[in-house]
């Protein structure tokens, strides 16, 4: 019974491992995560129908050992195989391709592994009875989903997890074989761990080519790589760029929201991380506090001695703070995932508002144009503005690629003496008074208040931002699953529930 054990531990394990790849490589949401998993499904179904008729545990053990480095490898040079630039998400079609062909070998060989196993015990004379082998497979797989999520994760590095379930499959095999002297496979495990390293280090060095490959770091929260260019550093955060650091003209515009608060030496609270540069220049503001849960962040050296640091899910540190905050930046990224998404749901602006001083503002920043707000773009801004608004009297959009919308109980007017003295009392390079006036009281701002006007509110039961996002994402990355999100939100529900039907008629 052993061995069925070890496979569900294998199984699990192998599962988990790939699940937090992808979603690092891909900079993935659900959707990426459902194509591995409808993959994984499909292919493990096929491994088990081959494996009954076909092979043993011991091949498919040495089978496994060949293709995970193979598969990994190419997992991590996909981005680069399909020309897709440092820091650019991957589109749909990248996805699936990671997920049915580059990986389905390996899906298919624990497939394999599964069934053979079953088998086996089948033919086994000594051992009785039919739910014992999916009881131990059972207690394997949820052995392998903790010892990956509590031990593996926490304790080892990256690049030498694979090592153990490859430990795993030379052990099965062993199991299989039942003699001492196989013990000596263990043997392989030296050349994998080179090669794993190899496929780690070489795969991503290959997606960012730019400039001088720096450091990895990897947390429980996620996978950090900095990139060192001319003196200026670029940190990706799951394969996406996050900032450049220093980027004096981006960071500046923080000071911006600033030109409406009436009070000095605000309380500023940011609910995710702010770019190094933007902390800088906030702290010039007020006193600033940064909430974010990762404790082990590789890079807080680079922020200000003068922030306080929140180790938190900012969503549970809004239902428990009892403190408020005249300026709050929403830093919890953009809602390309129903884990992001929930910061631009009613619930989460109801929750936020709390926080808020009377005068007090919330600053959103939404993908828009400088010129042109149209199709997806307006739709997002009307959502996100609908949103907020239900629980903020008024709102004010400074225009730009990055629109920033600002959230407030009570009128946002510009102060013009702040305006005047920003440069001076700020010490800002790019931040005139010319551009300021120009960017907020100018045209731009005129037509980007007129165009976002609102629409629908987003909610955690029907989280409209985040199909809008898809959609966003789809649109720049994935023109043919645009086409198909088109045609599929044309789809009435009730279609879904007569289509669920369809196989009662053929019985």
């Amino acid at each position: 019974m052993l061995p069925l054990f070890l496979i569900g531990v294998l199984s699990v394990f192998t599962q988990t491992f790939l699940l937090r790849e992808v979603f690092l490589v891909f900079s993935g949401n659900e959707l990426s995560t459902g194509l591995l998993l409808s993959s994984w499904m499909l292919w493990i179904g096929a491994g088990v129908s081959f494996s009954r008729r076909h092979g043993n545990l011991a091949l498919y053990s040495i089978l496994y050992l060949l293709f995970f480095p193979i598969a990994l490898f190419f997992t991590y040079s996909v981005k680069t195989l399909f020309h897709i630039g440092s820091g650019e998400i991957a589109g749909v079609p990248v996805i699936l391709f990671t997920s049915f062909v580059i990986l389905s070998p390996l899906f298919f060989i624990l497939g394999c592994i599964f069934g053979r196993g079953m088998k086996e015990w089948e033919e086994g004379e000594s051992i009785r009875g039919f739910i014992r082998p999916y009881m131990m497979d059972s207690i394997g797989d949820l052995t392998g989903g903790l010892l990956f999520s509590y031990v593996t994760l926490m304790f080892i590095p990256p690049s030498i997890r694979p090592i153990v379930s490859c430990g795993l499959a030379i052990w099965i095999g062993i199991l299989f074989l039942k003699r001492r002297i196989y013990y000596l496979l263990f043997i392989l495990l030296v050349p994998l761990y080179f090669a794993f390293g190899f496929s780690f280090h070489h795969g991503i060095k290959r997606n960012l080519p730019h400039g001088k490959h720096s450091k990895i770091y990897d947390t429980l929260y996620g996978r950090y790589v900095f990139l060192e260019e001319k003196g200026m550093v670029s940190l990706y955060l799951n394969g996406v760029l996050s900032f450049t650091y220093p980027n004096r003209f981006i960071d500046e515009h923080v000071h911006i929201p600033f030109m409406f608060v009436k009070k000095n030496n605000p309380e500023i609270l940011s609910l995710g991380l702010p770019a190094p540069g933007e902390a800088e220049e906030l702290v010039k503001e007020g006193s600033l506090t940064i909430v974010q849960p990762d404790k082990n962040l590789p890079f807080k050296s680079m922020y200000p001695e003068k922030v306080r640091w929140v180790y938190s899910d900012p969503m549970r540190f809004i239902l428990r703070s009892e403190q408020r905050y005249d300026v709050v930046f929403l830093n919890t990224g953009m809602p390309v995932s129903l884990e992001s998404a929930r910061f631009f749901t009613r619930t989460s602006a109801k929750r936020i508002s709390g926080l808020i001083t009377g005068n007090g503002i919330l600053i959103v920043r939404i993908p828009s144009s400088e010129n042109y707000i149209e199709g997806v773009i307006k739709e997002i801004g009307d959502v996100t503005v609908s949103t907020f608004r239900t629980f903020f009297g008024y709102h004010y959009i400074i225009p730009g690629e990055t629109a920033m919308v600002l959230f407030s109980m009570a009128p946002l007017n510009p102060d013009e003496s702040r305006i005047d003295g920003v440069r001076e009392k700020m010490r800002v390079a790019y931040l005139t008074p010319y551009y300021l006036r120009w960017l907020i009281e100018g045209e731009r701002h005129s037509y980007a208040q007129e165009r976002i006007t609102g629409s629908v509110p987003s909610t955690m039961q029907k989280p409209v931002i985040f199909y809008l996002f898809t959609k966003y994402w789809a649109e720049k990355y994935s023109p043919i699953f645009y086409k198909f999100l088109s045609v599929f939100s044309r789809i009435k529900p009730y279609v879904f529930f007569l289509i669920l039907l369809v196989p009662l008629f053929f019985k």
